[in-house]
């Protein structure tokens, strides 16, 4: 049922389709590139219902070494 809704509503947008999991595994990586301290991190991984910020740092690493040096420069 929710494969077929989402299909509907990327046809409607004008969106290629992509599966829920594509689709949730996208929004992770976009929300957690946004996080701008840990509250914000916390609060995706928690959206997603991982039980522990640890899985959803352990599966989506999202930060490359230029990134990290990047937010460290700017604290």
């Amino acid at each position: 049922m929710a494969t077929k809704q989402l299909k509907a509503y990327f046809n409607k947008v004008g969106l290629l389709y992509h599966s829920p999991h594509k689709f949730r595994h996208g929004h992770i990586h976009y929300r957690l590139k946004r996080s701008k301290n840990v509250a914000d991190y916390k609060t995706v991984s928690q959206n997603v219902m991982h039980s522990s910020m640890n899985i959803t740092d352990y599966l989506y690493p999202n930060m490359n070494e230029n990134e990290v040096q990047n937010r460290i420069q700017n604290l």
